[in-house]
């Protein structure tokens, strides 16, 4: 597994990615907030994670995003052939502070949701529509 981000992304040979993210919170309570899921780049990726955080039961929001995310992900999907991709973002208060605050369930999913999209994976996988 390699950490790129976007300077190094048109040099990635991956098969496919999952990026975690953050984006502004801005209601006024942390504890109703899930982990956003956008929908953006590749679907056959999108649907192993939506059907995997069903499965276990994860919570997550659903998000509808445009072609860019403004966020690494774009780097990677975009990219040579390009990189079967996937964003999970998580609510954080007051980014760019002192004080940023993300709400500890939220990490605690997204590390649950990838891992277990993880374990769904098999051998030789490659996300690709005409397969």
């Amino acid at each position: 597994m390699k950490i790129l981000n976007m300077r190094w992304a048109r040099y990635a040979a991956n098969d496919f990615l999952i990026m975690s993210w953050l984006h502004h919170e801005t209601s006024n309570r942390m504890d109703t907030h899930f982990p956003l899921i956008k929908k953006n780049h590749q679907n056959n990726l999108l649907k192993l994670l939506i059907n995997t955080a069903e499965k276990n039961k994860i919570p997550f929001q659903r998000l509808a995003a445009s072609r860019s995310t403004g966020t690494d992900t774009d780097a990677f999907a975009y990219s040579g052939k390009g990189v079967a991709s996937a964003l999970i973002s998580m609510p954080l208060r007051y980014m760019h502070t002192t004080v940023e605050m993300v709400h500890r369930d939220d990490v605690e999913n997204v590390i649950k949701m990838i891992y277990e999209t993880l374990l769904n994976i098999k051998g030789g996988e490659t996300f690709s529509y005409f397969e």
